[in-house]
């Protein structure tokens, strides 16, 4: 199967392309059990119907005797077991083909605006308050769309139980509420994922990340706080584990913007434009602001 490529489409587009992405496999996947299934029935059958003649002295197998019919079962299921998991496959990276519009292209409206599409459908409806819901707050943040993000957050809160999505929800909602300048609250946000992630330490993925989400919301809180040099490290030493494309500009971005702050230009313009190297066609609501910088501290 040919890979969803998603980049350079427009909203309608992308949504008719993913849609008939999810079709193509899904329409395999169930043929597959299918043919599966009419298989075992023909095996059962058969052995029903008897091909060599009695006096040759072979010895039948009664199909529905209980030794043959489980094990004749358990094979099938052991086979259905194969298009379930190239299915499982299939949905994971039609995730991550969605996920790309907003993590590698630096499209946050885009990927907002196709999620609200495919909510339209039955599956994408349940992932929404999932891991496509905490992508959507993201991408809501990314834009400033900061009631939509806090709307989103709750019907996460609301709707999902799993701890994970519970740790990156309190992560967005400090980080709005700091960019807001509700400080005070945010802090509280910090206390309390830090409390969810907890002193355990380990190299996963998952566990990186969580030390990583906390390092980059005390970053915002210190920039908020107008403690620049504290927030440029602490975006830097985030950078580290945040190696996709939108982390690594707004990550790069707010490390200029504090430089900015300080007066020290030549690291902010070094800072602007590492940011617009990453991807300059980037479609977020600070590029005209970075661009700006640019020529400012240029023309200095």
């Amino acid at each position: 199967m040919k890979k969803l490529n998603l980049t350079g489409t427009d909203v309608d587009e992308a949504v008719d392309r993913i849609l008939t992405y999810k079709k193509s496999f899904t329409w395999r996947y169930f043929f597959a059990v299918f043919c599966i299934v009419l298989v075992w029935l023909v095996v059962i059958i058969s052995a029903l119907i008897p091909i060599l003649p009695n006096d040759w002295g072979y010895d039948y197998t009664d199909p529905f005797s209980d030794e043959y019919f489980t094990k004749s079962v358990i094979v099938m299921c052991l086979f259905i077991l194969i298009p379930i998991t190239i299915l499982l496959v299939r949905m994971t990276k039609l995730h991550l083909y969605l996920y790309k519009i907003l993590l590698d292209d630096c499209e946050p409206r885009k990927f907002i605006d196709v999620v609200d599409r495919l909510v339209k459908e039955r599956y994408f409806r349940k992932c929404y308050v999932n891991a496509v819901g905490t992508y959507y707050i993201a991408a809501s943040a990314y834009e400033k769309d900061y009631e939509k993000a806090m709307e989103h957050i709750e019907l996460m809160r609301s709707k999902s139980k799993l701890k994970m999505f519970r740790k990156i929800c309190m992560f967005y909602q400090g980080c709005v509420l700091a960019d807001t300048g509700r400080v005070e609250k945010a802090q509280k946000c910090l206390d309390k994922l830090k409390e969810m992630v907890g002193t355990k330490t380990g190299n996963s993925r998952i566990a990186k990340a969580d030390r990583a989400r906390i390092i980059d919301l005390e970053g915002v809180i210190a920039y908020a706080k107008k403690d620049y040099e504290r927030a440029a490290s602490l975006y830097n030493e985030a950078m580290k584990t945040f190696n996709n494309n939108i982390s690594r500009i707004v990550l790069t971005y707010g490390c200029g913007n504090a430089a900015y702050n300080l007066g020290n230009y030549t690291e902010a313009l070094k800072c602007y434009s590492e940011a617009l190297e990453i991807k300059p066609d980037a479609k977020l609501v600070f590029m005209d602001d970075l661009r700006e910088k640019i020529d400012e501290i240029s023309g200095l």
